[in-house]
């Protein structure tokens, strides 16, 4: 890994973090659920005007390239967001890390 931006302690951090599939997969859905599920319609419950798509349409006038633009700017940001997981997923234990723990169970 030639991760400047983080010392070899964060570097352990992240390989654990993302060792933990389970947790891994929880955080994103917390992170990704108000992008995702907002404004999504759900038997017995309201309907909310929530979805995220709806804050580009404020009220105020737009044309359809400002319209166009706010759009592209969300989606490129939640792109980003989810680029960031599949970099997360990169972060992986030494093979002979994983060898040694498997062979030593109080490791």
């Amino acid at each position: 890994m030639n991760e400047h931006y983080l010392n070899q302690e964060e570097k352990d951090l992240v390989i654990s973090f993302n060792t933990n599939t389970k947790m891994f997969d929880a955080v994103k859905k917390v992170l990704l659920h108000t992008v995702y599920n907002q404004g999504v319609l759900k038997a017995g419950e309201k309907a909310e005007a929530t979805n995220w798509v709806f804050g580009v349409l404020d009220g105020t006038e737009k044309t359809d390239a400002e319209i166009a633009l706010k759009l592209t700017s969300s989606l490129r940001g939640l792109a980003y967001l989810e680029s960031g997981f599949k970099r997360l997923e990169e972060f992986k234990a030494p093979v002979d890390e994983v060898k040694k723990k498997k062979d030593n169970p109080a490791i």
